[in-house]
Parts: structure tokens; sequence; C-alpha cells
């Protein structure tokens, strides 16, 4: 698998003008990390980026500092889920079963966390 460290400069991303706002709202500069993804992986940031109308290095930074969790819940929004679900469901399923299919839903609902799988054991 060929991978490659990346790092972003200013003039490559296609928008400049978001740039220099996530810029101006962190006037220090940061220490510098850096990742190696594949082709495809920088292909579908990129895309991701342009898509949200961020840098890259910002999406990348939400990410990793967001505790995002599966379709950007956390484990306890994602447990709260399960526990309203399972009331709406007024002991017809136990809970095992609920959270399977709340996992389940979401899983195929969002498909750049398809690979996640459950967070039935967080």
């Amino acid at each position: 698998m060929e991978s490659y460290a990346y790092r972003q400069k200013p003039s490559e991303t296609s928008e400049p003008a978001s740039q220099l706002r996530f810029a101006a709202s962190h006037p220090k500069p940061m220490p510098e990390i850096k990742l190696n993804v594949t082709t495809a992986d920088l292909a579908r940031l990129n895309d991701e980026a342009n898509a949200a109308g961020i840098p890259r290095a910002h999406l990348i930074r939400q990410r990793a500092l967001g505790g995002g969790g599966v379709a950007g819940l956390t484990t306890a929004a994602y447990h709260a889920l399960v526990a309203d679900a399972c009331a709406f469901m007024r002991g017809d399923l136990n809970r095992r079963h609920v959270e399977t299919l709340v996992a389940y839903v979401i899983a195929h609902s969002h498909p750049s966390q398809a690979t996640a799988g459950d967070q039935s054991a967080a």
C-alpha cells in the first residue's frame, strides 16, 4: 500500500477564504502532526473538505479532536438513543436487540461509518 506524508499548504486548498477565516481564529502557529494516508484516502478527505467548505486540515482536526463516534454521536449520546428506543419499544425487545438494531441502522445510513460496526462494547 502506497502512503504519503502530506502537509497542506495554504496555496493547496480550493477554499482559500475558509483557510484565512480559520487562520484568523487561530493566530498562534500550531504544532505539526504528520499523517500518512493512501492516495484514495487523500482524495476522499479532499472531497469531504470541499463539500463542507473547509480546509482539509480543519476537517482532520475536527475528526481527531471531536470524539465523534458513530455518525457524530458520542458514546453517551449513542447509549441515550438506545435507551430511548428501548422505552419506545415498551419492553417488546430487550436492550441487546434494540442496541443491535440501532447500531445496524446507524452503520448502514452513514456509509463512511459502515466499517465502524456497532458500539455495543463501548
